[in-house]
């Protein structure tokens, strides 16, 4: 998270599950991009959309953003394309191995070793993650 210029957010309880949903997922964005090894450039995201799709099973919200990310290369980067489908390819298949991360207390694992908190999880990064 220091390498990146990340720090966890700190949301206010929630109201609701919906709530409860949003601000999770904004509170630990950046943490899924540490343990997953994804960069925060736009093919990071693209990675970390895909592998949020498969462990949120589908949500609409993600799906939305893989395909907002799509229609802008289709629009503007066109020669990109390759390079993001495999990002959305790379993404699913680290989440469809992996254990669920949403709903995991990140706070006390600060003080362990990522390689221990992404074994624990089964991820396992490649270089060009």
């Amino acid at each position: 998270m220091l390498q990146n210029n990340l720090k966890p957010l700190q949301i206010k309880p929630s109201a609701n599950d919906y709530e409860f949903l949003g601000a999770h997922l904004s509170e630990t964005h950046d943490v899924w991009h540490v343990v997953t090894g994804f960069n925060t450039d736009i093919t990071g995201e693209i990675k970390l959309e895909s592998f949020y799709v498969f462990q949120l099973q589908a949500s609409r919200l993600f799906l939305a953003l893989v395909a907002k990310n799509l229609l802008k290369a289709v629009l503007y980067d066109v020669e990109r394309s390759t390079e993001f489908m495999d990002a959305i390819v790379q993404g699913w298949m680290m989440a469809k191995q992996a254990k669920p991360l949403f709903g995991i207390e990140w706070k006390p694992l600060w003080e362990k070793p990522l390689k221990d908190i992404r074994d624990s999880l089964n991820i396992s990064v490649t270089i060009d993650a």
